[in-house]
């Protein structure tokens, strides 16, 4: 199956700004913002694709069950959107590409970096947010939490062009790629999710094992 990147599933890129007329080149959020009094406020809009828990599984280069240790919020490179860098502690590895696999000596795999559009900067005395259509205001990824995470490789774009080695990821679908664990159950990771996808089952441990079975098949 085609992997569905970032960069594949841009449907809209909409820098709506307070109003004002926007043409079809990217402006920077940081001199929108000096314009408009100190802030910049913009939105991405994705149309993903629908994938089911199998789709995913055989999509993804990297599957864990993760906890998100910290967060760094950045602008892009062209200054047209924030992004989030977090780091993410593996806590159960359900498939890997093969230069990740134990390399050079045992132990658990090493803390990888997952890159997430959208969040909220403050720079130079502005303020700067980027909201998406794929994460809920009320529940978006946090510092802490733990997550089902179906991931490939973060490839350089115009936009986020820093950082893209070796454990650099992002979601394999925006919309699909995350489930939370809270309270001990496997749940949803925006309303939009809840009312399409094809997740049988709020156990993690049965979630797991579905997408061991699944992942094995890939090839």
């Amino acid at each position: 199956m085609r992997r569905l990147t970032f960069s594949t599933v841009i449907a809209v890129l909409a820098v709506g700004f307070a109003g004002t007329a926007q043409d079809s080149k990217l402006t920077s959020m940081k001199d929108t913002a000096r314009r408009q009094g100190g802030t910049a406020a913009g939105k991405i809009q994705i149309e993903s694709p629908l994938m089911t828990v199998k789709d995913l599984a055989q999509a993804a280069d990297l599957i864990v069950v993760g906890r998100l240790e910290s967060m760094t919020t950045r602008l892009s490179d062209d200054e047209s959107m924030v992004y989030r860098d977090f780091t993410v502690t593996p806590l159960n590895v359900l498939k890997q590409p093969p230069d990740l696999s134990q390399a050079k000596r045992p132990g658990p795999m090493q803390t990888l970096t997952v890159r997430q559009v959208g969040g909220t900067l403050v720079v130079e005395g502005l303020t700067l947010i980027t909201s998406t259509n794929f994460e809920d205001r009320e529940t978006p990824m946090a510092v802490g939490a733990e997550y089902v995470l179906f991931l490939s490789r973060a490839t350089p774009s115009p936009s986020t062009t820093m950082g893209t080695g070796t454990n650099v990821f992002q979601l394999t679908s925006p919309h699909w790629g995350i489930y939370p664990i809270r309270n001990g159950k496997v749940g949803n990771f925006s309303r939009w999710i809840a009312q399409r996808t094809d997740r049988t089952t709020d156990d993690p441990a049965a979630f797991v094992a579905l997408i061991r079975e699944f992942a094995r098949a890939t090839k």
